[in-house]
């Protein structure tokens, strides 16, 4: 159960918040940070298969508790403000293969602005944030 729960989460956090290995402290690689995570939840794996649920669904459950913390994710983002805003630039990049790449380095420009609406999820509809994410992209790829 603890292979199976390392693979969801690492492939989990590759998907939707590859920003997280940025975001680690230099003394903490992500492997040690996955496996954190799961020793974390591994009582509530225990608790979920001893009352009967399922392996998809203990996992699943599990994969919750441990990406609570995380949301929202930065690279989804910024991601989606590409998509809609610069859907040529965006595509060119997906093209080349170099996406994810550029989205990883736009999160760091992006940083301070991030930091200066207090991402989270209260802000993340803010019409403000997103003009002047907007902005700071706009700036850095043209």
């Amino acid at each position: 159960m603890e292979q199976e729960l390392f693979t969801a989460l690492a492939d989990h956090l590759s998907e939707n918040y590859p920003e997280v290995a940025l975001m680690l402290p230099m003394d903490v690689s992500v492997t040690q940070y996955l496996w954190d995570k799961v020793h974390n939840v591994l009582p509530l794996a225990d608790q979920l298969s001893a009352e009967g649920m399922d392996k998809k669904s203990v996992i699943s459950s599990c994969l919750d508790a441990m990406t609570v913390g995380l949301q929202p994710s930065r690279y989804q983002y910024i991601n989606g403000v590409m998509k809609d805003e610069f859907p040529q630039e965006y595509e060119e990049l997906e093209k080349e293969g170099v996406l994810k790449f550029e989205i990883l380095t736009l999160i760091e420009v992006c940083a301070g602005t991030f930091e200066s609406f207090s991402f989270s999820h209260q802000t993340l509809n803010s019409n403000l944030l997103r003009h002047a994410i907007i902005a700071v992209i706009h700036h850095h790829i043209l």
